[in-house]
């Protein structure tokens, strides 16, 4: 349920929430406030990891003006752990009620933004996640980056290594495998080291790092001069830390989700009876007129390998 709150900011609380402020309608403007000098709760209740790393701008933005806390699943919590926020492990508004509502200013739910459902968002499929959650709460969008972390080193890695995270969370994004394992196969032959992660599905032939927590990513993912994948949750961390990346895009838009990542390459599928992208189309719920993954199959793996080679060597 979306309400105003007593400084006239519309917000959304959970259906059945006391609350003493008026009802709007969800299609008013999503308007821009000041939030300087006040105390903001910010909340993702759920989500992947490419949502949480794009949030960062908005949230570091918002903390260096206002007094922020911060509550998502606390898998997640160490994508904030280098910004002056209040950090809140979420799990439901009854877990604690001193650490949400009645202690803020503000509240913003931002599950709204990352384009679940039209009819009860803002979200804007034109400008991207990092454009999306800054507007949320009023600030500027800028490059999401990930501070404090460092490699834990393999063994038996080559001059030149690029990890493959093989799975994104949505079929419909994924490469399809067999094409995984003949790039492979052209980057072996050419003395690259080539690892996936084992969450990401396994490749018989290709060695696999254990992922035991998704905290453990960062080091790991630092050990690797290039991470090539679909439009996942790993290529944003990647990407956030600094990495060299080349994402594959089907029915999502390459320029919107890489625009603001330093060193990201992407290869946009182009299929003349495909109108990707197209995934917010029908909101998130598209319907692909082809079979699913279509324009991703059509990306080929000599085509992805050409490209690795050139950013490898540049």
């Amino acid at each position: 349920m979306l309400i105003k709150n007593k400084y006239g900011r519309i917000v959304e609380i959970p259906d059945g929430m006391k609350h003493d402020f008026e009802k709007v309608d969800y299609r008013e403007e999503w308007p821009f406030r000041d939030y300087s000098g006040f105390s903001v709760l910010v909340v993702r209740k759920a989500g992947g990891l490419g949502d949480l790393v794009t949030m960062i701008p908005a949230v570091e933005s918002l903390s260096k003006i206002a007094s922020v806390s911060l509550a998502v699943p606390s898998d997640f919590l160490f994508l904030f752990s280098h910004l002056s926020v209040k950090l809140i492990p979420y799990k439901d508004f009854s877990d604690n009620s001193d650490n949400y509502i009645d202690v803020h200013d503000f509240f913003i739910d931002m599950f709204c933004p990352c384009g679940a459902h039209e009819a009860e968002c803002f979200y804007n499929p034109i400008k991207g996640r990092v454009e999306n959650f800054s507007e949320a709460l009023s600030q500027k969008p800028f490059s999401p980056q990930l501070k404090g972390f460092f490699k834990s080193p393999l063994k038996n890695l080559k001059e030149k290594n690029v990890l493959l995270p093989i799975k994104s969370n949505n079929i419909s994004k994924d490469w399809p495998k067999r094409h995984f394992f003949k790039l492979y196969f052209l980057l072996a032959d050419k003395g690259i080291g080539v690892y996936s992660i084992d969450s990401y599905r396994k490749m018989p032939e290709c060695p696999y790092l254990v992922k035991r927590k998704v905290n453990e990513l960062p080091s790991l993912a630092l050990n690797f001069d290039l991470v090539v994948g679909a439009d996942s949750g790993l290529m944003h961390l990647s990407a956030a830390l600094g990495i060299k990346t080349l994402w594959l895009f089907g029915p999502t838009n390459g320029d919107i989700t890489t625009r603001f990542y330093k060193d990201s390459f992407y290869i946009q599928a182009e299929m003349e009876k495909c109108k990707s992208p197209c995934y917010y189309s029908f909101i998130r719920g598209y319907r692909c007129s082809n079979k699913e993954g279509f324009c991703m199959d059509g990306i080929s793996p000599e085509f992805v390998a050409e490209k690795i080679f050139s950013l490898l060597h540049a």
